[in-house]
């Protein structure tokens, strides 16, 4: 029997799936078209975090193979691993849906059955009321579920995009739940061939079983997929099927060539509703909106309401420190010893409060502990929560911030806290000045643009936009691949973003367009390679590769000085907006993850999978200081 190969698209292929295959399929489920499973297996290249980091080598050993000074090929044969895939999945499937939803699926999928995937432009606020919405695990995004009257599952995803309609660019939204169910589906596709023919795919055993523990994860307590219940989920005739949302309190797509009322799409309702809920609560209209994670302000005002008595018991818990003391948990170029006394106790503080803040435990005292300290900053009213996950199309929750609402004891508390003296200045500051502020979850690829553009209409008195938090790739190239921005490093941009138009020239030229504000606490003889500098924001493929060239020509910078790339995608749309607005945004940055750029070297290990946790703690202080110093007159 002949050997099965597997045809998998080279950079030049991804190209061709992002720009022309995902429009037809956008335009396709708004002119009623339906896809099939086999539609989506093709669509997996869709962002760099979601490239199959083993077969990079590969696909560059191919082409290298082939250049003899003539083009390169656009596609040839290699043999995949399902191992790639399987890794992917586990990242993947809990930012498509929640755990139940996944666990069902799964089921249904394996009993031959089809599940319809539905996209729509914004949900009714009935939904909202009836508390039927979901979100995925580790992503801000709303669904909801209904079986029709023939037991099947139809799955409904609200679509945010941008007011002004583009047809060469479906939203960010529809293209991440593409790539999403497009892994899932060739996962199963792979898992199929190898068990059709052995010989097709190298060393499937491993991957099986680790799938499988992967199922089994998302499976409810008792259950648990064998290897035949494998198969039968592999060769099902069940799978994924797209179509147009068709439901009364579901916006449909609508053409793409149509004007779309700003009233009907997700992200201008959603800012609409925020500015009738603050008005419902008589809350003083916000100058600035901070973008970023939500839960970093929390745990920074309540630095100073952690006791000596509770530090005592805190150092002293054997639940609380049993991965290590908080400073034993930062990455070694972080040197501890280096920090000065102040330094230590600041953030030894931040990252308890990190543990608190997640605390479910049955320590009496440590639950009594988190209880009195986040009750007591709702109880001054500082903060207001104006919407939760699930309320609002945003997908994550809206708070408001009055920083006058600081009282007198809490002063006190802060004025006798062994803290550094930046971070009293700063809290003073903003209580002084009465800063009023709306504080976004880090929003979502082009929902960045939506978002700003429905807020300078609607929210006018908005005139500063802080943008803060996690950078989904960086790379340093010097020539011989080496990474630089590694993860809980803080990186500040310095170069324009860009997007499908790289112009080498101007990348080299126009620096500094975002209005950084200074990190905070940080001496530079105290951290060791913590700060990542210089930057520029890209997101394709092909303008890496455009930067990569321009940097190995700039003789000027030596190797152990070159930029660092970051990909990040909301950077692109924020600067865009921010220009059109005629706003200025603060910018900063701490490394979430080492998506890998290519090409690679073999001995390249760092994966996206990796958690953050402790390691990211002085990043994520430091970042977050900064966005509330730059929100300071």
């Amino acid at each position: 029997m002949a050997r099965e190969i597997l045809r998998i698209p080279y950079i030049k292929e991804t190209e061709k799936l992002v720009f022309e295959q995902y429009p037809k399929i956008w335009e396709g489920l708004v002119t009623g078209k339906v896809f099939g499973s086999s539609w989506l297996r093709g669509l997996v290249f869709n962002y760099p975090n979601t490239l199959l980091f083993s077969i990079q080598p590969l696909y560059h050993d191919a082409v290298d193979k082939q250049k003899g000074g003539k083009k390169f090929r656009k596609d040839f044969e290699i043999e995949p691993s399902l191992s790639d895939y399987i890794g992917e999945i586990s990242y993947l499937l809990p930012r498509l849906a929640d755990k139940e939803t996944i666990a069902e699926i799964f089921e249904r999928i394996k009993q031959g059955q089809r599940v319809e995937i539905h996209f729509g432009e914004r949900f009714d606020q009935e939904l909202e009321r009836k508390k039927i919405l979901k979100r995925p695990t580790s992503r801000g995004r709303r669904y909801f579920e209904e079986v029709d009257e023939n037991g099947i599952l139809h799955i409904y995803f609200e679509i945010r995009r941008q007011t002004l309609n583009d047809e060469k660019n479906p939203p960010t939204d529809f293209l991440e739940l593409m790539s999403f169910l497009g892994f899932y589906e060739m996962t199963r596709f792979l898992v199929s061939l190898s068990i059709r023919n052995p010989k097709a795919l190298p060393k499937v055993g491993k991957a099986r079983k680790k799938l499988l523990e992967i199922v089994n994860k998302f499976l409810p307590e008792g259950q648990t997929w064998t290897f035949k219940d494998l198969k039968n989920w592999a060769n099902s005739s069940g799978g994924i099927y797209l179509s147009n949302a068709s439901h009364s309190y579901v916006v449909p797509l609508s053409s793409l060539t149509e004007k779309k009322e700003k009233h009907e799409l997700a992200l201008y309702d959603a800012v609409m509703n925020i500015g009738l809920k603050m008005e419902e609560k008589s809350l003083v209209p916000p100058e600035a909106i901070v973008l970023g994670n939500e839960f970093t302000f929390p745990l920074i005002l309540a630095i100073p309401l952690l006791t000596e008595e509770d530090l005592a018991y805190l150092a002293n818990s054997q639940e609380t420190n049993k991965e290590g003391k908080p400073l034993d948990l930062l990455p070694e170029s972080i040197k501890k010893e280096k920090l000065d006394k102040l330094t230590q106790n600041t953030l030894t503080r931040f990252m308890y409060l990190q543990f608190l803040s997640r605390y479910n435990g049955k320590d009496p005292r440590l639950k009594e502990i988190r209880q009195r300290i986040f009750t007591r900053l709702e109880e001054m009213g500082v903060i207001t929560r104006i919407f939760e996950a699930t309320e609002t199309s945003l997908g994550d929750s809206v708070d408001y911030y009055d920083f006058s609402k600081l009282d007198k004891a809490y002063f006190h508390q802060l004025e006798n806290a062994y803290v550094v003296e930046e971070l009293k200045i700063i809290l003073i500051e903003l209580a002084r000045q009465k800063k009023h502020i709306l504080n976004f979850s880090y929003p979502l690829g082009d929902n960045t643009y939506g978002l700003i553009e429905a807020i300078s209409n609607l929210i006018p008195s908005v005139n500063n936009i802080v943008f803060f938090g996690k950078v989904g790739a960086t790379l340093q190239w010097d020539g011989e691949n080496h990474l630089g921005a590694r993860v809980g490093r803080v990186v500040s941009p310095e170069y324009v973003s860009s997007i499908n138009d790289f112009n080498p020239q101007e990348f080299i030229n126009r620096l500094k367009e975002y209005n950084i504000p200074l990190p905070v606490i940080v001496n530079a003889d105290e951290i060791e390679l913590i700060f990542q500098s210089e930057g520029v924001l890209l997101q394709t493929l092909r303008d890496i590769k455009k930067a990569q060239e321009a940097i190995i020509q700039r003789e000027d910078i030596p190797y152990n000085e070159k930029i660092k790339l970051l990909i990040d995608m909301e950077s692109y749309y924020l600067f865009l907006i921010c220009k059109k607005v005629k706003i200025t945004p603060s910018v900063v940055y701490y490394t979430s993850d080492n998506t890998k750029i290519p090409p690679l070297p073999g001995t390249v290990k760092e994966s996206i999978i990796t958690s953050l946790g402790p390691r990211g703690s002085f990043a994520v202080m430091v970042a977050g200081l900064g966005a509330l110093k730059s929100l300071i007159n």
